[in-house]
């Protein structure tokens, strides 16, 4: 278990190399959908690589620094679980201290927010519009910890 681990931030050097490796892509599908108009595209956004990278060097969850913060590792490894699952992160190993916004970078586009949305309500009996989440997490900034007491704290459940 290691204790404070730095919390998740965009690496510009990876996602400038990252990127800079995809005009090749570009160019291909561009030249592709001259035969193929239906064939749909998209980009990794800008970050993805940067929370891949960081998230795979984590090697375990930090229970105690939940602990510590006076949510209960279960009930927030359950939160963390389930947004790594939707959001197709490697590893539920989040900080309490790792940005909200980060972590809802998607590798699509925005239909793991809408997921996210419903397996929420599914799993915790709460409602969360893909709207008030992207709220939170850009306008708001918050981290993931105050999203972990947010679900918490809403649920009739208690986890």
């Amino acid at each position: 278990m290691r204790l404070n681990q730095t919390p998740l931030q965009i690496d510009t050097a990876l996602e400038d190399e990252f990127h800079s490796s995809l005009p090749w892509r570009k160019r291909f599908v561009k030249w592709l959908s001259r035969y193929s108009p239906l064939l749909i595209y998209y980009e990794i956004p800008y970050g993805r690589a940067s929370l891949n990278s960081q998230l795979s060097k984590r090697t375990d969850f930090s229970a105690h620094e939940w602990e510590s913060r006076g949510i209960k590792s279960n009930s927030a490894r359950t939160i963390l679980r389930l947004i790594a699952t939707v959001m197709n992160l490697p590893n539920e190993f989040i900080i309490p201290d790792d940005p909200l916004k980060m972590l809802l970078i998607s590798d699509y586009d925005d239909f793991p927010i809408q997921s996210l949305s419903y397996a929420l309500s599914k799993t915790f009996k709460i409602i969360y519009t893909p709207e008030e989440i992207i709220q939170l997490a850009t306008n708001d900034n918050w981290l993931i910890e105050q999203f972990v007491r947010d679900v918490l704290s809403r649920s009739p459940q208690k986890f």
